[in-house]
């Protein structure tokens, strides 16, 4: 198992996602935070929260995954064909990112495919419970770390200036917006462009 750590300065941290995209576009994946990774490591794997924990993502007793007894991974197989693109931004796996708590991303082996849980459970099940669809699977039970092929160990600096910050999220929204609404209005999308551009060059 291999693990690399990463670290985002305060002009990268602006764009954590982007960046660590090309190590997750076509992968399984579980995210947590960095001070749980070496109680993963030691136990040698990662289990499922009971319910009775806060997750890197927020505390729920509604999560779909969780009641099952499941690992909720980010399935980014197919993150580039149109139905998961257009909710992967629901729930970014760099959302626990901040700078006084860092991430571990464990990347999982292929032979895991064919045991995951589709999410598509959810929708003849109960729907009031969370999911994200067509990014969200689950795994039953314990996973063990020889499952995982590689962990990146993400941590970053504070983004020093607060209006880029604003900034920055501007954007964010406005490509979620775009992923749900296809066809929206073209100039707000180009406007957003225009922003990470000078974002960029700051």
């Amino acid at each position: 198992m291999e693990v690399l750590r990463i670290h985002l300065d305060s002009r990268e941290a602006r764009n954590a996602f982007d960046i660590l995209m090309p190590y997750l576009s076509g992968e399984v994946f579980h995210v947590t935070r960095e001070c749980n990774y070496s109680k993963i490591i030691s136990s040698g794997f990662i289990l499922p929260n009971a319910g009775t924990q806060q997750t890197s993502f927020g505390f729920s007793t509604n999560s779909y995954f969780r009641n099952k007894g499941c690992i909720s991974v980010f399935d980014y197989r197919c993150i580039d064909d149109p139905e998961p693109k257009s909710h992967m931004y629901k729930c970014l796996p760099t959302a626990p990112l901040t700078p006084a708590s860092g991430i571990a991303i464990f990347i999982l082996e292929s032979e895991v495919d064919n045991l995951l849980l589709s999410w598509e459970g959810w929708k003849s099940e109960d729907l009031s419970q969370m999911v994200v669809p067509y990014v969200e699977a689950g795994y039953p039970g314990p996973l063990p770390l020889k499952m995982v092929k590689q962990v990146l160990i993400v941590t970053k600096d504070k983004t020093s200036d607060s209006y880029v910050d604003m900034l920055e999220q501007m954007i964010i929204n406005e490509r979620k917006s775009r992923a749900q609404t296809p066809g929206r209005d073209l100039r707000a999308s180009a406007a957003a462009s225009r922003l990470a551009e000078i974002i960029g060059q700051a």
